[in-house]
């Protein structure tokens, strides 16, 4: 599993097993990861950290990935599109969702994705951001917030990156898993 943080700038975390022993995932710290009042976005998320080489869904190599601001939760769902690349060139071959994300340099393809809020098991905390492909031959996913400030930083899981990696710094995480067990 992996874990992203975001803020005006959207960071994506992924980390060891080890590192993610899950003390985020309890209903305890649900206030701290309930995505509901974050939305709509209204500025631009940028991920500013990840701890895994290639990310299949965002880029593949890409370290420039972003998202703008969105219209507003209608039945806990919206549209999002993201872009990545640099220099106006995709980072990494076309791939998986690569092939419906965003061009270089702004343009944007017809596709995008559903998010959808949700709630983990035992949470009533919606914390759980669900993404549907508008491409029906894609796969849908899941990041899973591990902490959120809506101005400034939030740290996800990404359930599709082997070995719990994470986007961010291990400050970051350190200062994740500190905040955790003084909350639990």
């Amino acid at each position: 599993m992996s874990v992203a943080v975001a803020a005006a700038a959207l960071v994506l975390l992924a980390g060891s097993s080890a590192a993610s022993s899950t003390l985020d995932l309890n209903p305890a710290v649900g206030v701290y990861q309930d995505e509901t009042d974050c939305f709509p976005f209204k500025s631009n998320l940028r991920q500013i950290y990840r701890n895994f080489e290639s990310d299949p869904y965002f880029g593949g190599e890409a370290k420039c990935i972003r998202t703008g601001p969105t219209g507003p939760l209608v039945d806990s769902s919206l549209n999002t599109t993201f872009e990545y690349g640099s220099d106006g060139k995709i980072g990494a071959p076309l791939s998986r969702l690569q092939d419906v994300l965003p061009l270089p340099q702004g343009s944007f393809c017809d596709n995008d994705f559903l998010v959808t809020l949700m709630s983990s098991p035992g949470y009533t905390a919606r914390n759980v951001i669900h993404f549907q492909p508008r491409d029906e031959s894609l796969e849908a996913f899941n990041f899973t917030v591990a902490y959120r400030d809506c101005q400034r930083c939030k740290v996800f899981r990404h359930g599709y990156i082997e070995n719990g990696k994470h986007n961010g710094t291990e400050n970051i995480l350190h200062a994740l898993d500190s905040t955790l067990q003084l909350v639990t």
